[in-house]
């Protein structure tokens, strides 16, 4: 894996979180944002560009609360690039990343949260279907 290809496992994660808030706008993204955050650190990705993608995800809670209860929320990304339902080795490509960045960490606590991402990606994306 490089970093390239770890700014891409990034901005997968962010875009798990934008599909989550779309159909459940009070979703906790936070697991997503200290996993983006980790992955960066991980992998010496620059703060700024990490910054940049986490900033999606807030930018789309700003846009649900300034849209209201039943209002238009201007979305951060369209539908279609987001991972409604993603196929199982997408799924499969960012679990196995998941696990490699683990692999660059020394903390059990920051392998936990790669783990914990994993198996939620299992999970919210029917991996077993």
């Amino acid at each position: 894996m490089t970093i390239d290809s770890a700014k891409d496992l990034q901005m997968n994660i962010a875009k798990e979180g934008l599909a989550l808030l779309m159909f459940h706008p009070s979703f906790n993204v936070q697991p997503h944002r200290e996993c983006i955050f980790l992955i960066g650190t991980a992998w010496d990705i620059p703060v700024g560009d990490t910054q940049e993608v986490i900033s999606l995800l807030d930018r789309e809670l700003d846009a649900i609360r300034a849209a209201g209860e039943g209002g238009t929320v201007a979305h951060v990304l369209p539908e279609d690039e987001l991972p409604m339902n993603a196929i199982g080795l997408e799924t499969l490509d960012n679990i196995w990343d998941l696990f490699e960045t683990s692999l660059r960490m020394d903390s059990m606590q920051a392998r936990t949260k790669m783990f914990e991402m994993a198996k939620w990606l299992e999970k919210s994306q029917n991996l077993l279907d």
